[in-house]
């Protein structure tokens, strides 16, 4: 289909439900933080201390909170250590995909952190990664938990580090070739989903990476691409 019969297609695959689809393998949450880090400075310093080959998902995370989200991921890696009683240790990831700045983000983090990384993983400490993909440019700074309260309750901070990672940012055009064939997909749909033409021009090489997929995944992913 073409892209603005793509738009009139069923609705039940949203854009949060394609980034999970593809983000919930930690082999490519694994790719993808290493690919944000070349440029995300605070994501080095992050993945410098711990072990993404133990990166493991939390299971149905988000059955239980309300605000439910299909782009909600949550995933615990260990501490990346030659001391066997550090290297024990683990750290939370909470992923969350945005395609517009939002104010609400913080409380919703908030609820997510308390329901998943206290009451389900003994408040293990947590890193919270929202993905980025909308037009204007969204960098959430220093933030106050109770903006509203005197200032004395704006020393309470967030109980978890909050990066914000903006796909415009992760790659260049011509790393595509060079990229796994689902990120490299997922990367060039979000990157350009407001740009047709561009979208067009840079699907191209994308889609002939999934040539080195087995056929029926490839044709999954297409379509799953082309709905979103």
């Amino acid at each position: 289909p073409n892209l603005m019969e793509t738009k009139n297609m069923t609705e039940s695959f949203s854009h949060d439900s394609y980034v999970r689809s593809v983000l919930k393998d930690p082999v490519h949450t694994a790719e993808l933080l290493r690919l944000a880090a070349r440029k995300n400075t605070n994501l080095a310093q992050f993945l410098a201390t711990v072990n993404l080959d133990t990166l493991k998902e939390i299971p149905g995370a988000f059955s239980d909170v309300v605000s439910f989200g299909y782009s909600d991921l949550a995933f615990t890696v260990k501490i990346d250590s030659n001391e066997p009683k550090q290297a024990e240790l683990f750290v939370g990831i909470i992923e969350e995909h945005k395609s517009y700045p939002e104010s609400a983000i913080i409380p919703q983090l908030v609820k997510y952190w308390y329901e998943i990384m206290v009451r389900d993983q003994k408040n293990i400490p947590t890193v919270a990664i929202v993905l980025y993909n909308g037009k204007d440019p969204w960098k959430i700074g220093k933030t106050t938990m109770f903006p509203n309260y005197p200032e004395y309750y704006h020393k309470i901070g967030l109980p978890f580090i909050l990066e914000v990672v903006d796909v415009s940012y992760i790659f260049n055009d011509e790393e595509i070739p060079h990229i796994s064939p689902k990120i490299a997909l997922a990367l060039v749909a979000l990157k350009y989903v407001f740009s047709e033409e561009k979208l067009k021009k840079f699907l191209k090489p994308a889609i002939a990476g999934l040539k080195s997929l087995p056929r029926e995944e490839a044709e999954d992913l297409l379509s799953k691409t082309y709905v979103y």
